[in-house]
This record gives C-alpha cells, structure tokens and sequence, in this order.
C-alpha cells in the first residue's frame, strides 16, 4: 500500500513544474503589438485615393456598353437582383435600387416571377432586362456586384 501513495506525489511538482515556464512566454507578445499600431497608418491613407479614382472610370466606360445592347436588342438574358418572400417586397426593391443606380439600372424593365421552392416556400425573384447576350449581363453583374448589389444572370423563362 505504500507505493500508491508515493506515486501522486511526484505528479504533482512535475505539474508545478510545467506552470513556471507558461508565464515567461506571456511578456513576450505584449512589446509585439506596440509596434504595429505605429506602421497601420501610414500605408492606410496612401492606398484609399487609388480605388477611388479607378473605381469612378470603370462604370464610366462599362455603362454606356451595358445599355447599346439593351437599347438596340431585346435578349434573352436577365439579372436576378434579389428574391423575396413578397410581391410588393419586390417591387419595392426595384424602385430602391433603380434610383440608387440610375445610371446602371435605368434602361432596363423589372420583372417579378414567382418560385415555389416546396418546402422553402414561395419567393419572388426581381429580375431585370432584358439584356442582348450573356456577356452583357455578367458585365453589369459585376458593375454591381463592385457596389455591393447581389446579382446573378438568369435567362429569360428560367
């Protein structure tokens, strides 16, 4: 019986033993930090004018292109721009975001389609167009899309 008794007590400073070596790490990282914060300010205002002088003649020079092709043919292919559980939900987006894109947006028709998804339940899809091929609605998608505005190419009658 005397042996059991010895053999908790060796596991014990063993364990003692693996706890003095934890603090000694913790120091460490604490003069890591100060010297980041100093760096983050300096590149952060260099790199926000780029964007936002590239952004602006992107949609310039997409625009005109996405609308020649709605104008001249009717198409076959639409952009899905939101799907809601309502009909006037959706017409309702439509005029949010027509207005807030005008300049994208505003040579195209809405369309409200309803899906009944089973056990999902029924959505309406807002879908827009029509565009003349599917490179024109992949090219105003992402003219979207870089706007945060989900869209998707469907075609007509999908």
């Amino acid at each position: 019986m005397p042996k059991p008794a010895m053999a908790p007590e060796p596991a014990a400073p063993a364990a003692v033993a693996q706890a003095e070596p934890e603090p000694k790490p913790a120091p460490k990282p604490e003069p890591k930090p100060e010297p980041k914060p100093a760096p983050k300010p300096e590149p952060a205002p260099a790199p926000k004018p780029e964007p936002k002088a590239e952004a602006p003649k992107a949609p310039v020079a997409k625009a005109p292109v996405a609308k020649d092709p709605v104008a001249k043919a009717g198409g076959d292919y639409q952009i899905q721009l939101a799907a809601l559980r309502s009909p006037d939900v959706a017409a309702s987006e439509w005029k949010r975001l027509s207005t807030k894109h005008k300049d994208l947006l505003g040579g195209l028709d809405s369309q409200v389609i309803r899906a009944d998804l089973g056990k999902k339940g029924i959505y309406y899809r807002l879908r827009a167009g029509p565009l003349a091929d599917r490179d024109a609605a992949l090219a105003l998608c992402a003219q979207l899309k870089a706007r945060k505005v989900g869209c998707i190419v469907a075609r007509k009658g999908h």
